[in-house]
């Protein structure tokens, strides 16, 4: 019945630290994140870092840091030797990248390792380890700081060494990592070599500058990155946003770091992602990097080999903070924006702005015939006619066509509303004239905001006459009974059918929410997030479907009563993050067909 069991024996020690460097170093992006976590905690302000073949061949990592003894660097390839920690409660109270004593003695154990430095006024020593076995310290040439350089990765390890990808794969690996553990610290200049070549340079910089240089190709401008200060008692934040105007289709860039160091946390992703909600549709993401200052005794990072995750005791309230502060933030930018583009048309002075005219006396004159209700939701406003245009030859023809009593024909003068509408374009778009600008209202976008505008500042329930019975999942019953008094406020009235809290009736829907029971019901058997997440997709979800459609023919009173509402918002974007119109300014118009302003 098979071979029987080996019996149990101790592992040989050179083995047993081949193992056990397998979890800190897989590939040579972990020795980069290692040897630079390093040389920040060493206080430098060069680091360089030398790669050949992406670091398969030979990685090299010099700073100007305080260096180490002879003593020091006597001890420092061993296992568990650190100056980070010395008892156990140290390690709730970290406050440097590296801590675990556990790097060089993983990559002495893996690679042929050497290494240099100096201490103060002491002499350089260098220490030289090779399959367990050290040669050294002895005394060498003189150099500041510390350089580490390691050949042969895995060679002593040939099955983890098959692994490794192709050259140039590894390299961009390692540089990625470089930028991570350079993106906190633009304090320290960086420099990145590969095969003898510089491939990235990082001179000393403030925040906004180092992430401009670090990501070249991206083609950053500071004026699309805004740094956004929040503090909140035991912790602090700092981001670097950018404008709704440039995202992504993926989440790459937002980047989370605590203490300065990058870590891989999904709810502070989202919590990036909530405060763009309103700025951003579905499947774009913006460029974010949250920098997170915690009190040491909060967060634990000796969860992880590679210290990517965290566990974070005021993980609710950063939540909260991040995505408020970025509401708040990008409210306020919008606010600004909009300002600053009316302080510019304000300050156009166009030679042929048109005047106002009359076909026979240079007047100019419309006539008024609104036909606005208040009592009803759909107001509307009939267009009679369209303004003259302001040409030359429209004179020579007055002459021509004008009837011989010389009878005035004057042209009605526009509405009362503070715009002109010209009607719909594709059976999507409401085209209005706005002082100096052109607009490409989006009706169904539109009318989806200006439902939600609604639903949010006041709700109106409405009973059903006969009340709907549906079934959820036990977790889904028991987060309705936890958070009814959360759907009463937004209209929505349920009471359970049976004990388990699995059946339920609906006896009231929102205003807006008539003939979309189904999905109402629907959104409740999946719904399971925080009461303010549950408000937005509600409202989300009833304004969608009670909007007009892309398609739909509307009046023009209706158009009218829509777009005065729509051109009053402060926030022009749809409940789901898409703008609501496209604004085209004379002076684009003018310049896209190189007429002369």
């Amino acid at each position: 019945m098979g071979n029987r069991p080996q019996r149990i024996r101790e592992l040989d020690p050179y083995v047993a630290q081949r193992i056990a460097a397998g979890e800190v170093i897989d590939r040579p992006q972990a020795i980069i994140r290692e040897l630079l976590d390093n040389s920040i905690d060493a206080g430098s302000t060069t680091i360089d870092v030398y790669l050949e073949q992406g670091g398969i061949s030979s990685i090299k990592v010099i700073d100007d840091g305080i260096g180490m003894s002879q003593d020091d660097i006597s001890i420092c390839y061993k296992s568990h030797t650190t100056s980070k920690i010395t008892t156990i409660d140290d390690l709730y109270s970290i406050r440097t990248l590296g801590f675990r004593g556990e790097a060089l003695s993983s990559i002495a154990a893996c690679s042929k390792l050497r290494i240099i430095s100096t201490y103060e006024k002491e002499p350089t020593y260098t220490v030289s380890i090779l399959d367990g076995k050290a040669e050294g310290p002895y005394e060498s040439g003189h150099a500041k700081g510390t350089t580490i350089e390691i050949n042969d990765l895995f060679y002593s390890i040939p099955g983890r060494r098959k692994f490794l990808k192709s050259p140039q794969a590894e390299t961009a690996a390692c540089k990625k990592m470089f930028i991570e553990k350079s993106l906190m610290y633009p304090e320290i200049q960086f420099r990145f070599f590969s095969n003898g070549n510089l491939n990235l340079f990082l001179p000393k910089n403030h925040q906004v500058g180092r992430i401009i240089d670090a990501y070249p190709a991206r083609k950053f401008n500071s004026v699309f990155l805004h740094t956004v200060g929040e503090s909140a008692g035991d912790f602090s934040l700092r981001l670097i946003c950018s404008d709704p105007s440039i995202y992504r289709n993926d989440r790459t860039y937002i980047q989370i770091y605590v203490n300065n160091r990058r870590i891989d946390d999904y709810s502070l992703v989202q919590a990036v992602q909530y405060g763009y909600t309103e700025y951003l549709p579905g499947g774009c993401f913006p460029y974010c990097f949250v920098s997170i200052n915690i009190d040491p005794e909060l967060v634990d990072f000796n969860i992880h080999p590679a210290k990517r995750e965290v566990k974070l005791r005021r993980g609710k309230e950063i939540h909260h903070q991040i995505v408020e502060t970025i509401k708040h933030f990008l409210y306020q930018d919008h606010k600004k924006v909009i300002q600053d583009s009316q302080a510019v048309q304000k300050s156009w002075n166009f030679s042929d702005t048109p005047v106002t005219r009359d076909i026979s006396n240079n007047q100019q004159s419309f006539s008024t015939k609104p036909t606005y209700h208040p009592s009803s939701r759909d107001f509307s406003y009939q267009r009679t006619s369209i303004p003259s245009p302001n040409h030359n030859w429209i004179n020579e023809a007055k002459e021509i066509f004008t009837p011989q009593d010389k009878t005035q024909v004057e042209i009605p003068e526009r509405s009362s509303y503070d715009f002109f509408y010209h009607g719909q374009l594709f059976g999507v778009f409401l085209i209005v004239e706005k002082e100096e600008s052109l607009f490409l209202i989006d009706q169904h976008a539109a009318h989806e905001k200006v439902i939600y505008k609604e639903l949010s500042e006041h709700v109106h329930s409405q009973p059903l006459l006969v009340p709907i019975e549906f079934d959820v999942t036990e977790d889904v019953g028991r987060h309705i009974s936890t958070h009814l008094e959360s759907y009463q406020a937004l209209g929505i009235r349920l009471e359970p059918v049976s004990e388990n809290l699995r059946n339920w009736e609906l006896i009231a829907l929102p205003n807006y929410a008539r003939s979309i029971e189904q999905d109402i019901i629907t959104f409740i058997q999946e719904e399971v997030g925080s009461p303010e997440e549950i408000t937005r997709s509600l409202f989300a979800t009833i304004s969608c479907r009670a909007a007009i459609k892309e398609g739909d023919v509307i009046d023009d009173q209706t158009a009218n009563e829509l777009i005065s509402k729509v051109l009053e918002l402060e926030l022009p974007r749809c409940p789901h993050g898409r703008p609501v119109w496209k604004e085209i300014t004379r002076e684009e118009l003018y310049r896209a067909v190189r007429r002369l302003i």
